[in-house]
């Protein structure tokens, strides 16, 4: 059995000199901050599954995040995902160095764009961005 919890916190410090000599952004400077935790079980290194927690948040900037009503690029939520890896393991009965896995991943926001799950004023709702995935990767 394997247990992990993994945990990530990204500060950046953004020089937009460019896009500021453009007019696409009203600040020289900018900052953007990812955090993000992960817990995870996997059965014998075949089924399991992950829950995490993501935030993201930064400056204010009408032009650079033009896009949204709050012009942040603040967005959180939470990742569900299972999936199983059925070779390429010790019990395997195919070549331990084939592998695949496949699994099912679910995003749910609860803000997207400064925006939260209450509606924006605009008829969005951050959920109306919350993702299913079916993914398969093979490994040689």
């Amino acid at each position: 059995n394997i247990y992990t919890v993994n945990m990530r916190y990204t500060h950046e410090n953004q020089n937009l000199d460019a896009s500021f000599l453009l007019g696409n952004t009203l600040k020289r400077d900018n900052d953007l901050n990812e955090f993000q935790v992960n817990g995870s079980y996997y059965w014998h290194n075949t089924f399991g599954g992950s829950v995490g927690y993501f935030d993201t948040w930064g400056s204010t900037d009408p032009l650079l995040y033009a896009g949204n009503r709050t012009f942040k690029p603040d967005s959180r939520g939470f990742i569900f995902q299972i999936d199983a890896t059925p070779f390429g393991h010790d019990a395997s009965s195919s070549d331990p160095r084939f592998n695949m896995r496949v699994g099912l991943q679910y995003v749910a926001y609860t803000d997207f764009n400064g925006a939260s799950s209450n509606f924006d004023g605009a008829g969005r709702d951050a959920a109306d961005n919350n993702t299913l995935r079916i993914f398969a990767w093979f490994a040689l």
